[in-house]
């Protein structure tokens, strides 16, 4: 019974598996390129992130991302790599919780960290 107990205790205090613990809206990527003809990216790939000062967007854990990408039409496909790092080294393309697509608008994509761990990440829209 006392595991039990401890067990119970324990997941509790992770939290319930769906909970998001807020919502940051991004506006504002200097570094975001691309339209119609070309990808639209939120950052470069390393070395030039980090040369160029252009950090991957910080997704912490229980985060969702609201990030606008100006667009002016609804992308196609979506393209999500995720990072240790906030330059994207040894990055990784998402699977399954790291990054969620919840919607996809012709102003902005909404992106949720359904994971328990800190991740930077770099978004391609098509």
């Amino acid at each position: 019974m006392r595991i039990a107990t401890l067990s119970l205790l324990a997941l509790l205090a992770c939290g319930s598996p769906g909970a998001v613990s807020r919502t940051v809206r991004v506006d504002d990527l200097a570094c975001a390129s691309g339209g119609d003809a070309v990808p639209w990216e939120s950052a470069p790939w390393p070395p030039a992130s980090e040369a160029e000062g252009c950090g991957w967007l910080d997704f912490g854990a229980r985060v969702t991302l609201e990030i606008e990408h100006g667009l002016g039409r609804t992308p196609r496909d979506v393209g999500l790599t995720i990072s240790f790092f906030p330059d994207g080294a040894s990055s990784a393309p998402s699977a399954g919780d790291t990054a969620r697509i919840l919607s996809v608008t012709e102003t902005a994509v909404v992106i949720e960290n359904g994971t328990n761990e800190d991740f930077f990440l770099k978004v391609v829209l098509f």
